[in-house]
């Protein structure tokens, strides 16, 4: 009458698991998002080039790449929150 063996894993070893993981991963997306080649050859040359061409049309370049600093720090922003909530939701597993 225990366990079987995949609600063993998913009830008892995955929950002790995420908690010991989890941070890691977190850390690894932000370091992706922030660092990756695939982020700098396709998203950021291309909103480079967008508000590069908007900044030529209306002359504010600086007001344009404030833009592009914002989304970005966005990003970066949001994966680090919902990160910390992950984190945060995981972590109360310990507190049982």
């Amino acid at each position: 009458m225990g366990l079987g063996r995949l609600q063993l894993i998913w009830r008892v070893q995955l929950p002790q698991m995420l908690v010991l993981i989890l941070p890691a991963i977190v850390n690894m997306l932000t370091i992706l998002c922030k660092e990756t080649a695939v982020l700098s050859i396709i998203t950021v040359p291309e909103l480079t080039a967008v508000l590069t061409g908007i900044g030529t049309r209306t002359f504010t370049f600086i007001e344009t790449l404030l833009v592009l600093c914002i989304a970005y720090l966005l990003l970066i922003e949001i994966t680090s929150r919902v990160g910390r909530w992950l984190e945060h939701r995981v972590g109360t597993y310990l507190q049982r």
